[in-house]
């Protein structure tokens, strides 16, 4: 039984052969480097002569939309960065944390992963503060990418410490932070949507009053290049700090419904690269290889 290798040797002969016939070149025979050729580079090679052409620089770079996958980008504290939990069980070794997963960015990730149409980008930092996401986001330290759709925001949970704890932010402050935060994004990506997500109350509806009082922003409607607020308020947490599993369900339900609002349904969104059935193989349909 023939090896792959040389399956796919007869399948370029038979190409090469074809090619041959069709531009009337016996008396060219392509180098042993061309294995591994597709048709247009063959085609060129015969169109030359027998010299390959050598390919012009443009010059330029290829367009946004032609080489980077579109992206949500999920910025936050441990509540952010936890929702990469895949599900229950231990962390490993010298960890004080349980996965209660599948976390709400993990959720996001299957939806929009499994139709191809955006990348899930956690970038969740545990113990953070509204202040120090500012200082590394001005400061281009936060690795972002290129093109997010849509950027989620929920950040607060340690501003909102005791006045005595040295991560304590006061409101006015956070308040402030937050709509610098939300500038930098707006600036940066002007077509995104910004999802700011209220901190999850851990002793009633605390978290959920500084918020407000520190904002006091309202959702304006949906829309490319706005923001919209999603609470928390139906959260359910581990520890009083951290999403258990239904908090991290809760989580993904709420944002889930917010990206569906502005029109980022996972199903109707276009999927990045073809389906391979629509993936026309003109050697491989030739010959009849699978």
């Amino acid at each position: 039984m023939p090896s792959t290798y040389e399956k796919l040797q007869s399948l370029q002969k038979q190409l090469i052969d074809e090619l041959c016939d069709e531009y009337h070149c016996d008396d060219i025979s392509p180098p042993p480097e061309c294995f591994g050729w597709d048709e247009e580079r063959l085609r060129r090679y015969f169109e030359s002569g027998g010299h390959e052409p050598t390919p012009v620089a443009t010059g330029t770079a290829p367009a946004l939309g032609e080489c980077e996958k579109p992206c949500l980008l999920c910025i936050g504290d441990s509540i952010a960065e936890l929702g990469c939990m895949l599900g229950g069980g231990s962390m490993p070794p010298g960890s004080i944390l349980e996965q209660h997963g599948p976390g709400w960015t993990a959720l996001l990730a299957r939806d929009y992963g499994i139709s191809r149409s955006l990348d899930v980008i956690n970038r969740g930092f545990g113990g953070y503060t509204t202040k120090w996401i500012l200082a590394d986001l001005k400061a281009g330290l936060l690795s972002l990418p290129k093109a997010p759709k849509a950027i989620t925001v929920m950040l607060g949970s340690n501003d909102h410490v005791k006045s005595s704890d040295p991560l304590h932010v006061p409101p006015e402050e956070y308040g402030l932070n937050l709509r610098k935060i939300v500038a930098l994004l707006r600036d940066r990506y002007p077509c995104a949507t910004v999802l700011l997500c209220t901190p999850p109350p851990c002793d009633g509806t605390q978290v959920y009053t500084y918020f407000t009082k520190a904002t006091k922003m309202q959702a304006n409607g949906s829309g490319r290049g706005e923001e919209r607020i999603a609470p928390m308020v139906e959260a359910v947490k581990e520890g009083g700090l951290h999403f258990n599993g239904e908090g991290n369900q809760a989580m993904y339900r709420i944002v889930r419904e917010e990206l569906e609002a502005i029109g980022l349904e996972p199903d109707e969104l276009p999927m990045h690269r073809s389906h391979a059935t629509s993936i026309r193989c003109t050697r491989y349909a030739r010959t009849g290889v699978a």
